[in-house]
C-alpha cells in the first residue's frame, strides 16, 4: 500500500492573493499515485492579519477528467475528505495546495496536509 504524503502549506508563497491577482510563487505540483482514493487532512497553523484570524481551510486542485465532482477541494481541518485520483489528464498525478487571501503579506504559521492513501 502507498505511504501517507504530508505537504507543508505557507501562507506567505502557497496563497492565491486577490488584491494582488496572483499566485505568490510559482505552486509545486506534489505527487500522488493515479487511480487512488485519499482521505485529506488538514493540520493548520495559520493565522491572517498578524496573527488576528486563525485559518482552517486550504485548496487542493487536481486535474480530474472523468470525475465531475473534482478539480477543486476545500479541506477543513476536522473534517477529512476523500479525493479520487483520476488516471488521465494533465498533470493528473499532481496535486496542488494553497491558501486564498485578500492581502497575504502579513500570514503567518504552517499548515500540513496529509494524503492517506485507502484504495484503489
Amino acid at each position: 500500500m502507498a505511504r501517507n504524503i504530508e505537504i507543508k502549506v505557507d501562507p506567505l508563497k502557497d496563497v492565491l492573493d486577490i488584491t494582488k491577482g496572483k499566485l505568490m510563487t510559482n505552486l509545486k505540483g506534489h505527487i500522488v499515485e493515479s487511480g487512488m482514493v485519499y482521505e485529506v487532512s488538514l493540520e493548520s497553523k495559520v493565522k491572517y492579519h498578524g496573527n488576528a484570524y486563525p485559518v482552517n481551510k486550504v485548496v487542493v486542485y487536481n486535474t480530474t477528467n472523468h470525475y465531475s465532482k473534482g478539480w477543486f477541494y476545500v479541506i477543513e481541518e476536522g473534517c477529512p475528505t476523500m479525493i479520487k485520483i483520476g488516471n488521465s489528464g494533465t498533470e493528473h498525478d499532481k496535486v496542488y495546495v494553497f491558501f486564498v487571501d485578500i492581502t497575504s503579506q502579513d500570514n503567518t504559521g504552517q499548515a500540513t496536509v496529509t494524503f492517506k492513501p485507502l484504495c484503489k
